[in-house]
């Protein structure tokens, strides 16, 4: 049902383009509906495994802003700066 309304979408949504440095960027205002944006929100917030990061700044441990989900490859560790992926 999401498939369809989603290439509906695309049929109707205005085209910008942005102009950035060094980006060729095309925005879609009204790709989706609102109906369809708080769903596939809320499919995302609550299927994927999100986790808050930590990292010490001057000595003391500090939550980053924002909560992070990695996927990769299995039996593999990711690094990123101070953060690790296992």
């Amino acid at each position: 049902m999401l498939k369809n309304s989603i290439n509906e979408s695309k049929k109707s949504a205005e085209k910008e383009v942005l102009s950035m440095p060094d980006a060729d960027v095309i925005f879609y205002r009204s790709f989706f509906s609102q109906q369809e944006s708080d769903e596939l929100f809320q499919n995302l917030f609550n299927e994927i495994k999100w986790r808050q990061d930590k990292m010490k700044i001057y000595g003391k441990e500090v939550n980053l802003p924002r909560k992070t989900a990695w996927y990769g490859d299995r039996n593999k560790s990711y690094h990123v700066r101070v953060i690790s992926y296992d």
